[in-house]
């Protein structure tokens, strides 16, 4: 798929990857990850081979935020509750959540 990629990620900032479907950005994740074994080439963290890194140092730096967004058959509130159960938010606390996110409307 790729022939003489060359990218450089600055540390200690956030980088995204974005692109068109089909353009790579998984396979980028995945080789970074270690899930796909490289079949040429060198990937480096900081200058070391990353087959020196366990996954799950690497799984410490970075994040993935998918193209697909996932609601669950409930109300708005209900889907926004799914990831903040931890904080016990009041109904009005959710619907300032909502407002301020421009969502409101939607």
């Amino acid at each position: 798929m790729f022939k003489n990629l060359n990218l450089k990620i600055e540390a200690n900032k956030f980088n995204a990857i974005v692109g068109y479907s089909g353009g790579g950005k998984s396979t980028i994740l995945n080789l970074m990850l270690k899930l796909y074994d490289q079949q040429n080439g060198l990937i480096t963290f900081g200058g070391r081979d990353i087959r020196e890194f366990k996954t799950s140092s690497i799984l410490q730096r970075v994040g993935y935020v998918g193209q697909d967004s996932v609601l669950f058959d409930e109300t708005i509130d209900a889907n926004i509750k799914v990831g903040l159960d931890k904080f016990n938010l009041t109904h009005d606390q959710i619907h300032q959540l909502i407002k301020k996110s421009n969502a409101h409307d939607v």
